[in-house]
């Protein structure tokens, strides 16, 4: 029986990964009450811990598949909180990368990144032989769905960051059915053409505030700067970004590691702009 180690697997792609997946399944997450939920509804090895301390990676032991998508996603509390996001981000990636190949679930805020979010989803990217992209997911904890269902329940406007604003979406499960099929390279998903976030509003309510946008948002997220190579299956593509020697990119983790240590954003940010 295959054993897959599904980190992340308490939010909304790490848990749908686990209900589509067959087999022996371990369950990594830090947050205690989301991997209680996901365990819970598919059983397998629950594992509470971060992966910023390679040790809880170690104790898992040997695994046939893994699937990463554990991170700091929001980018407005990533770009409150960089120093935080860009160390978690990168440092779990590496420590993965120190001890198996795995798929990375990274995001379409990594093409052409304004985000520190999108920057380290990108230098992410570079640490892993199988990376896929794609947009919002539908109903996503902290995505603009359920912010608005709060909003209207409690009486407030809709906020929307610009009238121009269009995203990608598509469905948390017709996001991992591809996730599953991808294979090595960075794959994109077709998700269809971007949506107006005003019209979506407009669509349920007429009760809209424009707030702006937020730090290091853009008015509309791009796939890939890259062309974009088409595969057997015709909802995925393949890109070819710039690829640098892995001994390189590791020496530029420990440089964000000694970042860290001095709690010097500038000095990791300036890591991460060589590369992305």
């Amino acid at each position: 029986m295959l054993k897959t180690l599904i980190t992340g697997a308490g939010g909304t792609i790490g848990s749908e990964i686990a209900r589509q997946v067959d087999g022996e399944k371990v369950l990594l997450d830090h947050c205690e009450y989301a991997l209680y939920k996901i365990h819970r509804e598919v059983g397998g090895a629950p594992v509470l811990g971060n992966m910023t301390n390679i040790n809880v990676l170690v104790s898992i032991g040997k695994t046939d598949k893994v699937y990463h998508s554990a991170a700091y996603k929001h980018v407005n509390m990533v770009e409150m909180n960089p120093i935080e996001g860009i160390y978690n981000n990168v440092v779990s990636t590496y420590n993965l990368s120190l001890i198996t190949k795995f798929v990375l679930i990274s995001s379409d805020k990594a093409s052409n990144p304004k985000s520190v979010m999108g920057m380290t989803k990108r230098f992410c990217e570079l640490l892993s032989e199988t990376s896929v992209r794609f947009g919002n997911v539908l109903g996503s904890s902290g995505s603009v769905l359920p912010m608005w269902e709060y909003q209207m329940k409690n009486g407030l406007p809709l906020t929307v960051t610009h009238k121009d604003a269009y995203r990608y979406f598509m469905s948390k499960e017709d996001a991992v059915k591809m996730v599953l099929r991808a294979s090595k390279g960075i794959s994109v998903l077709d998700m269809g053409d971007p949506v107006s976030i005003y019209e979506m509003a407009k669509e349920v309510s007429d009760n809209i505030e424009i707030i702006g946008l937020q730090k290091g948002e853009k008015l509309t997220e791009e796939i890939s700067t890259k062309k974009l190579i088409p595969t057997e299956n015709p909802k995925i593509f393949k890109i070819n970004e710039p690829t640098y020697p892995l001994g390189e990119i590791y020496d530029a983790v420990e440089e964000i590691k000694y970042f860290y240590g001095l709690y010097n954003l500038t000095g990791m940010l300036n890591v991460l702009k060589r590369y992305v």
